[in-house]
């Protein structure tokens, strides 16, 4: 059987309003546009994809890079853009299917006057380029040759080309580059025997696999498989910081793209059709770049094979500041959060302060904040910054999100009342200093002498000098394999300590590192570790048992110094 349908259909569609307001008279400078658009596409006979139009993606480019862009449905009644610069306009037109395969386009030209309305038609044309078609035939009988023979759209009687099938891997199989359109093919075989279907039907798009798999069975039955390949259609969606500024305030706006590789994607932004300068992924605009009112903030890309996908959002802004519902708290340019009251006690570290992402606590945010009891803090933090909770006598418990990757020196130092503590599995360093101006230590948890337990998570590779120097109600620890180095001092004067577990991964212990831990009872040093530094387990007067593997080249003189208790090695 063989049938061709031809649909013409006239579809009015619209270039998507940027301008923001669709009742307003055109100004001087400006005009309006209204799009017909008309298909032809042959649907040939049962054909593997629909050459029926869901949408169209139309791009719209002026004079002074003013730019257009849309996604018009197909059933969209009839729409009339009238806030289009005056002068000269190219259009392009992508028509696609249901299944977001780009199935046919075409360009135009207009040139729009100053109050008028410009008509542009749009005759769009399957899309030209080249797929591949691969046709496949398992359970294939010896002695016998098989053919494929490739017909015109019809399926007329006599072939176009005829190609012999070759084997692979064990089965038989061609493969061809071929242009775009539809075909009819059929398969014969040398033994008379061998019935395949007498004629079958393919439509080939740009970028597009088809793969037609037959099996013959043993009872002479045969099973057809026809599989696209295509490449899929990417989507794209806009990440918007908030949706309204004020003077002063900036909001970060972020192309999200899925279904496609990022690599080679060009991204285009527009503010009310006035193409904008950004071509990254993430843009930064301020209430002054944007002005007070309502807008239109559109990002288009084009990926690596010409295809062209638009979003766009609403924002606002207004002259009236935002109310601050976080009053104890300011933020800095980069993104980080401080507190200015410091007789709170109750902490919420949200995503926004004043309308701006908060990235990170800055350095000393919450110093000697000593009413501070609780403090929680979102997911969009990344970073805590030096000292950023030192000195909060008052903080009971806290926990640090997954996100926070970076900490820094002196956390949570000196928080006597610290008792619950949940770590990230950001965190990989618990970092810890020396100030020599103060002539003090400031440990990571150092003189958080409430502190009873605490789980070290797995992604942790270092724990940091003075790291919980004078925990002194510390009983027990675990070091996980995951640490490979502990540096000075880390567990100094932790006097309750009676359990350790060393990560298998150190092959030093340093310098003080359990100095004055006068509560632990016994202590075995993995395999792994070659050097016992001076004063490692100094003063641990209850230490009676220690276990030393003979990977261990060096102990320093006073590693065990004071260790009185100690009756087996």
């Amino acid at each position: 059987m063989k049938h061709t349908i031809m649909a013409f259909a006239i579809l009015t569609c619209i270039l998507l309003l940027m301008a923001g307001c669709t009742d307003e008279i055109p100004s001087a400078d400006k005009g309006s546009v209204t799009i017909y658009i008309e298909d032809s596409f042959s649907k040939g006979i049962n054909p593997n994809i629909s050459m029926d139009v869901e949408y169209y993606m139309i791009e719209g480019t002026g004079p002074n890079d003013n730019g257009i862009s849309a996604r018009i449905q197909s059933s969209s009644g009839s729409y009339t853009n009238d806030s289009v610069s005056a002068g000269s306009w190219t259009f392009t037109a992508t028509a696609y299917n249901s299944d977001d395969i780009a199935i046919g386009s075409g360009s135009a030209s207009t040139t729009v006057e100053a109050g008028k309305n410009s008509a542009v038609y749009f005759d769009i044309q399957e899309t030209a380029g080249k797929g591949t078609f691969k046709v496949i035939i398992n359970g294939v009988k010896a002695n016998a040759t098989y053919t494929l023979n490739l017909h015109t759209a019809e399926g007329g009687t006599e072939p176009v080309k005829s190609f012999v099938f070759s084997e692979s891997d064990g089965a038989l199989q061609v493969e061809l580059s071929l242009d775009n359109g539809f075909y009819a093919f059929e398969i014969t075989c040398s033994n008379s025997l061998i019935k395949l279907p007498a004629i079958d039907s393919v439509r080939i798009v740009n970028g597009d696999t088809v793969a037609v798999t037959y099996t013959l069975t043993d009872t002479g039955e045969v099973s057809v498989n026809i599989k696209n390949e295509i490449i899929t259609t990417p989507s794209l969606s806009l990440s918007l910081s908030y949706e309204t500024i004020s003077s002063g305030e900036i909001l970060q706006a972020t192309a999200v793209v899925s279904n496609c590789d990022t690599e080679g994607i060009q991204y285009l932004w527009y503010l009310d059709n006035a193409k904008l300068e950004y071509t990254t992924s993430s843009i930064e605009l301020a209430y002054e770049d944007v002005g007070a009112g309502r807008h239109t903030l559109t990002c288009m890309i084009r990926n690596a094979s010409g295809l062209i996908w638009s979003c766009f959002e609403k924002i606002e802004a207004t002259d009236n500041p935002p109310v601050e519902v976080h009053p104890y708290l300011a933020i800095n340019e980069d993104g980080s959060v401080y507190c200015i009251d410091k007789t709170i006690t109750e902490a919420v570290i949200p995503e926004h302060v004043n309308r701006r992402k908060v990235t990170s606590i800055a350095n000393e945010g919450f110093k000697d904040c000593t009413s501070l009891e609780s403090v929680t803090i979102s997911n969009s933090v990344t970073s805590l910054g030096d000292l950023s909770f030192c000195g909060c006598s008052s903080l009971v418990s806290v926990s640090i999100p997954d996100s926070v990757t970076t900490v820094g020196k002196g956390v949570f130092a000196y928080c006597t009342n610290l008792k619950n503590v949940s770590l990230g599995k950001g965190v990989k360093i618990l970092e810890g200093y020396y100030d020599n101006n103060t002539d003090n230590n400031y440990g990571f948890f150092e003189g958080c002498s409430s502190l009873t337990e605490i789980v070290i998570p797995d992604t942790v590779t270092v724990i940091g000098h003075f790291a919980f120097y004078n925990c002194s109600s510390l009983t027990e620890i675990t070091i996980p394999d995951s640490v490979i180095s502990i540096e000075g001092a880390a567990f100094n004067r932790c006097s309750s300590l009676k359990k350790v577990t060393l990560s298998n991964s150190i092959d030093v212990i340093p310098s003080n590192a359990f100095d004055n831990c006068t509560s632990l009872t016994d202590i075995t040093i993995p395999n792994k570790v070659k050097r016992i530094v001076a004063s490692a387990f100094g003063n641990c007067k209850s230490l009676e048992k220690i276990i030393i593997p003979n990977s261990v080249t060096e102990i320093g003189f006073t590693a065990f110094y004071g260790c009185t208790s100690i009756t087996e090695i």
